[in-house]
Order: structure tokens, then sequence, then C-alpha cells
């Protein structure tokens, strides 16, 4: 069960105008111990969660983000010097990143050739990235950047009903007097996130419901 929408901290070099798919989406990203895990033009939420549901424990987070100097080109020059903040590694060989990050012998290095057989062909036999996304990793330098899931907004929340009336955990049954809407609320999208702007819709929908009701209720005096 999730409760919280989550997101990484480098979601501007993953997306293109909020879509999943961005310039690092052409590299790899690999766990602490060298190993490709996920595809890398999945939604940044979704790369998120692979990170937080594949611990082993405290492998994948942080997970590395391995890409060449061409990549770097491609990443939007206002948006270059940030990336810089999170790379963790320089090196002009595979073998030198590797060691830099110490990851286990051979291990990064072999991910990283083999991905660039599989990119030769245009192919991810793994886990089928979308062809404009495969890109070899073989200009260096080459860069490890850290990537950290991190939270967005709640999933979660007081259990309410359409009239936006919190349910009591312990009976079911409204508790009188008492409205939640929007994140803080567990409605009708609960532990999911349906699309952009469902939280919007969900704070506007059921804001102007717990609005309208409590305005209705007697005075408490």
């Amino acid at each position: 069960m999730h409760f919280a929408f989550s997101t990484i901290n480098a979601t501007s070099y993953f997306t293109q105008a909020g879509c999943a798919g961005g310039p690092l989406s052409q590299g790899i990203l690999v766990n602490q111990l060298g190993v490709r895990f996920v595809a890398e033009d999945h939604y940044h939420s979704w790369l998120a969660e692979y990170m937080l549901q594949n611990q082993i424990p405290d492998k994948y987070i942080p997970s590395y983000a391995v890409f060449d100097s061409k990549i770097m080109e491609d990443v939007p020059e206002n948006l270059r010097e940030g990336l810089k903040n999170l790379i963790q590694a320089e090196a002009n060989s595979f073998e030198e990143l590797a060691k830099a990050l110490g990851t286990p012998e051979g291990v990064l290095e072999n991910t990283i050739r083999f991905y660039n057989s599989c990119a030769a062909k245009g192919v991810d036999v793994l886990f089928n990235k979308r062809k404009q996304f495969i890109t070899p990793i073989e200009k260096p330098p080459f860069y490890a950047a850290a990537i950290k899931p991190s939270v967005m907004f709640t999933t979660g929340g007081l259990r309410i009903n359409t009239d936006a009336r919190v349910l009591s955990a312990a009976t079911g049954e409204p508790i009188k007097g008492l409205y939640s809407a929007g994140r803080n609320a567990s409605n009708v999208i609960a532990q999911q996130y349906g699309g952009s702007g469902m939280s919007v819709a969900s704070c506007f929908v059921f804001g102007r419901i717990a609005g309208q009701k409590a305005a209705a209720e007697p005075s408490w005096s």
C-alpha cells in the first residue's frame, strides 16, 4: 500500500515537458552493485518506486545514472550546473568509474558493455527501453550521478465519504463537524495517482463539498 507519490531528485533530467524520457534516459540507472534494474525512460515516479521497492537492503538508494560526455551535451545548458552537483564520480574508463563508485569488480563494467552491445543494435533486451533513448555510452569522460527518491505529496490520508466527512477508524461512521479534502484525504483515487491534475481535481471537488457541508452545519454555540 502506497501512502505517498514519489519522484526522484533528478526529475528534470529524466523527463521532457513533464513526460517520461529525458536526456539522461539515454544512459543507464544502476544500483550500488553496478546492476541495471529498470528502463530509464520510465515515468519519474516509477523510477523512484523501483528504487524504493528493491532494497536488498540499502543497495538501491542512491542509485547511479551512468552516462557519457555526449549525453551530457544533450542536457539543456541551463540544467547542466545542477546536474554537476549530483555527480559522484567522473572517469575516463569504465574501470575507473567502477572503482570510484566502489561497485564489485567487473560488475558495472560488464553492465555498461552489455548495454552498449545491445545499443549498437538499437534494442534493449532487458527492459525494452524505447529506441530513441537507446544510446551507447562510449565517449569519455564518463559520469555517475547520484539519484534518490523523494516525496511529492501524500496519497493516503484521512478516510472520507462522498460528503467529504472524515470517517472514524474505529467505527467507520462520520465524525461530527470534521471534514477533509485534497491530498490530506484518502478519497476517490485512494493510494494511487491517476495522472496529472488528479490531485488538483480532488482539491477543488472535495474542497467545495467540504466547504458547503461545513457551512450548512448548525452553530456549535
